[in-house]
Parts: structure tokens; sequence; C-alpha cells
């Protein structure tokens, strides 16, 4: 039972909510021995005597951080305060879903000789364009429901595994980089094809993007307006001051910078001001449920006052219900993606026939599984996404 009191204290560190069970754990594993026993030694006097002044102290720092964070959103007068409340908020606000999320899709165990080969031999197919495509999922107007941009996604054919799966493996096996030039090779053939006034995001790693290979293909396109570049900000922040050698030549030629996965849990606020990004994607983890935890709503409350004091677009990832999207809304963020305003489909999403259905925020969550030959689903244009 000694180890009870250590789970207990490392529900507390989560604090908000919760911090009652970890209480609870506690409490009850330093009831237990002196039931069963009848006495109480020297030992486990010291033990509760310290586990009780962790009782006393338990979720107070994170409640009075979400406090601080809370009082931000309404008071701050300029972008660098607000910075400072989300950088703090954001490593309080680490979610254990996200993690595992992050966790799924990476290959278990050693490979065996045989399957090696045969990851080999698929990821060298996939490179070379063969069973490669490309979904593409609307990024859209919150107010007006009208398609502001399309998530470029890559499928694989005749693979049960997902991307993610496959990304891993690359990683594995040192193809990381070879795979997501062939995936920015597929997506540029989109781009000159997507319909008039509308963005195509596609997805780089920021190692990717600073290699040569990258941006000689980048070269080859004229004409990059209406190109965003996402970047992972955990690769942002490992690379943010080579980021802005680079990044400077290609938004002069017309292309946007986003910064995705915001809130994943690396806490980058402070280097996404080194790049300037148009756009600034909350993770899922950040979006999932908002409409259920103040903390949370608080955190995106205040990225929108600092996105808006520095002149970047809200992008809110992973909207499954229309409760979320409701309060995002309220909150003032601009731009929604996810299976409530619509599904990855082939492009291009005929957005103005196909609505994804409405998902109650009290149903199970949906999950990114749909096959790349699935109808495309999206959002009604020319009116609110929001239920009426």
């Amino acid at each position: 039972m000694a180890g009870a009191p250590a789970i207990g204290s490392g529900v507390m560190a989560r604090g908000g909510r919760v911090h009652w069970i970890g209480r609870t754990v506690v409490l009850a594993a330093l009831a237990l021995p002196v039931i069963l026993q009848g006495q109480l030694s020297a030992e486990h006097v010291a033990l509760c005597l310290a586990s009780l002044g962790l009782l006393l102290t338990s979720g107070r720092l994170t409640r009075e951080l979400n406090h601080l964070l809370r009082q931000a959103r309404h008071d701050a007068d300029n972008a660098e305060t607000l910075l400072l409340a989300g950088d703090i908020a954001s490593r309080v606000a680490k979610r254990g879903d996200a993690a595992g999320e992050r966790m799924q899709g990476q290959p278990g165990g050693a490979l065996s000789a045989r399957e090696k080969t045969l990851a080999e031999e698929a990821l060298a197919r996939f490179v070379a364009g063969d069973g490669l495509a490309m979904a593409v999922q609307p990024i859209v107007d919150v107010h007006t429901g009208s398609v502001h941009a399309y998530e470029a996604l890559a499928r694989f054919a005749g693979s049960t595994e997902g991307p993610l799966h496959w990304f891993s493996m690359a990683a594995a096996l040192g193809e990381r980089d070879a795979l997501e030039r062939a995936c920015l090779r597929a997506a540029l053939e989109l781009f000159g094809e997507r319909p008039a006034g509308v963005n195509l995001s596609v997805n780089l790693s920021a190692p990717v993007l600073l290699d040569p290979l990258t941006l000689q293909m980048l070269d080859e396109q004229r004409d990059l307006r209406g190109l965003i570049v996402e970047i992972t900000e955990e690769t942002l922040v490992q690379s943010d001051r080579e980021l802005q050698t680079v990044i400077a030549p290609l938004q002069e030629r017309g292309a946007c910078l986003a910064v995705d996965d915001m809130g994943a849990g690396y806490s980058g606020l402070r280097q996404i001001t080194t790049v300037h990004p148009s756009y600034l994607k909350l993770d899922r983890s950040l979006i999932s449920g908002i409409d259920h935890d103040q903390d949370r709503a608080a955190l995106v409350g205040a990225l929108v006052g600092y996105s808006n004091q520095v002149g970047s677009l809200l992008v809110a990832e992973g909207i499954e219900h229309s409760a979320e999207l409701r309060l995002l809304d309220e909150l003032g963020v601009p731009l929604a993606q996810g299976f409530y305003t619509g599904r990855p489909g082939r492009p291009w999403p005929d957005v103005r026939t196909a609505r994804a259905p409405a998902v109650e925020s009290d149903s199970a969550p949906v999950t990114d599984a749909i096959p790349i030959e699935a109808t495309p689903m999206g959002a009604a244009a020319g009116g609110s996404l929001l239920p009426v």
C-alpha cells in the first residue's frame, strides 16, 4: 500500500476537477493499514504527516494558475500578457489523452526480418507515388459555413493501417523525410487544381521543410499564393531560428505558414512569435469536450485574444459535436475543422450539398478511420454551421 499515496499524488498533480480522486486514494491508503493492523507505527505516522501536508496543498497551484488565466483573458491589454498566461496554462493543461493519441499507430515491438522487408518494400512504393493518394478535409468559416481551405491528408492504398502507422514506420526505417516529400509532391499536384479562391494546406515537419530537396520542390512552384504550409508546434520548438531563414522567401512568394498541434503539450508559444504564422491550429486535445471544461475554455479564450493581436487566424481542430462548435463561436474562434464540419474525402468535397450529420455532445466520438473512397462530407455553404 506504500505506493498508493504516490499514485494519488500523481492524480492530484493534474489538478482541476479530478484532484479530489487523488485525495480519496491517499486517505484510503493511509487508513487501511491502521484498520487492518489495529495499530499505528512510527513510520506510518511519518507517512501520514507527509501525505496530509500534500493534501493541504494539492491542486492549489493549478487552481491559482487557472484563475490568473481567466483574469488575463478579460484584463490583458497586450499580446505579451496573453502570451505569458497562455504559455503557463498550456503547461498545466497537458492531457494524458493527447499523449495517448500521439502513440496510436506507432509500430509496436521489434520487426522480424520478413516484416522489415515487407515494410521497406511498401514504403518504397509509397515514396515512388504508387498507392499514395491524397484526401482533403475542409477548413470552414464558422459563421458563413463556406470553405476557407482544404487540408491535404495522405492515404495509403492496399493497407489496413492508417497514416500514423506508416509515418511512424518510415521514421523507424529512416524514410520519414522521403515519405513526407512524396506526400508534398502529391499535394502540390492538387494545389494547381484547387477551386478558385480556396487555399490548400500541406503538412511538413520543420526538419523536412529545411531540407534543400524540399525547398527545391517548392521553388518549382512559381506562384505560392493560396498554399499553407503546416508545421507542428513540436518541431517548431526544435527549429524555430533556422526556420526564419527559409520561411521569409516562401512568404514573399505568397505562401502562408500555419503552426499545427498547438496545445498538444509542447508549450512553444514563445517560439511562435519568431516565425509570424498566418494560422494557429489548436490541437484536438484542447477542443474535445471543451463545452464541459472551463479551464480549456479559458485557455482557448486567451489564445483567441493573442491571435487577434498578432494577426493570426485561429483554427479549432477535432470538432465532433455541435456544443463544442457553439462554445468556440462564443469564444471568437473564426475557423473550424473536424468531423462535425466535414470529413476527409476525395478532392474536392461538394460542401454545398453534403453536410456532416450533427453529433450530440454526449454521444460517442467518431474516429478518423474513413477510407478515401467514402462519400465526402462537408459543411453547407452560405449559412452558419451552428445548429438553429
